[in-house]
């Protein structure tokens, strides 16, 4: 992705799950194009663990962006766990939003893929 505050990097977990990796900095000024970003990671696919441990900054629209991410996933049928450290910003952001359960979230991509594979 060509944003200098975010990257992007879509990579497969052994179980078949991608693994939908995000670095740096989501916010007003580019949630919309993030959210793109990732709606393209995750069209066609069965199961994704967005992960969000390198994450330095998140406001309350790249919140909603999830949100609304996870509604999109959930009308099609596409399993999603978040992955957020409870000690990096963007776990301490979603746990103090009470989006926690709402958002599937888990403390490593590891629990977040392990959480699918019990949905699956």
């Amino acid at each position: 992705m060509s944003d200098p505050l975010v990257d992007i990097d879509v990579s497969t977990l052994p179980s078949g799950a991608a693994h939908v990796a995000v670095a740096g900095e989501i916010d007003m000024a580019n949630a919309e194009a993030v959210e793109r970003r990732l709606d393209e990671a995750l069209h066609g696919l069965a199961t994704a663990v967005i992960d969000l441990g390198s994450v330095e900054y998140i406001d309350s629209r790249g919140v909603r962006m999830l949100c609304d991410l996870a509604d999109r996933a959930r009308w099609h049928d596409v399993l999603v766990a978040v992955a957020a450290p409870p000690d990096g910003v963007a776990g301490e952001v979603l746990a103090v939003a009470g989006l926690t359960e709402a958002l599937s979230v888990h403390p490593s991509a590891d629990a977040a893929e392990r959480a699918l594979l019990s949905r699956g």
